[in-house]
């Protein structure tokens, strides 16, 4: 495995981690007239050698699993709350955003637009639409590899409560009435 250095240029502390995966997508057989089969994700490699998308990773009399290419995991400062939320939560996890359409044109499985470990992310996909979700355990390599991530990261600045600004009153000015002035005795006044 790669290390992934988590030290900037100039030695300070890194907001930004790149970490290359490849996701395994399965395609399972069913017996349906107008259905050919079902996919889902059911791996995550990391540090995937170059070029393995839509090659054959396993395959069986009922199942087909391909490597499909995606886009590297991009881990940020910025984000480590929500990382941080996806390790609290007692089940690290990764999630995989795909195509909801059944792969044509050539195409070997659904296309893979993202991974991510961010809960917060994540839960902007998971509202229904047009794209799927699919949840994988996180691996034992990438939970140590997000973990320092989040450890390098500065201490985020504590939330503090703004305090209100004094109301100036209007001044009276010539040919002006304040409003203040104005509601007053329009509320006095019957009309």
């Amino acid at each position: 495995m790669t290390q992934h250095k988590l030290q900037s240029r100039d030695g300070a502390k890194s907001t930004h981690l790149t970490v290359p995966v490849a996701v395994v997508v399965e395609h399972r057989r069913v017996d349906h007239p107008w259905v050919d089969g079902e996919w889902r994700i059911t791996g995550l490699l990391l540090d995937p050698p170059a070029g393995v998308h839509g090659k054959i990773c396993r395959r069986t009399a009922e199942k087909t699993e391909y490597f499909a290419a995606c886009d590297p995991i991009e881990l940020h400062g910025k984000e480590a709350e929500g990382y941080l939320a996806n390790i609290a939560s007692g089940r690290p996890s990764v999630w995989v955003v795909m195509d909801d359409e059944i792969p044509g044109n050539g195409q070997p499985s659904p296309g893979v637009h993202l991974v991510t470990v961010s809960a917060y992310e994540a839960q902007d996909y998971l509202d229904p639409g047009e794209v799927r979700v699919d949840v994988l355990p996180m691996p034992a390599e990438l939970l140590e590899i997000v973990s320092a991530f989040i450890e390098a990261q500065p201490a985020p600045e504590p939330f503090r409560k703004r305090k209100r600004k004094q109301v100036d009153t209007e001044e009276h000015r010539f040919g002006k009435e304040p409003l203040a002035e104005l509601r007053r005795r329009m509320g006095r006044d019957p009309s």
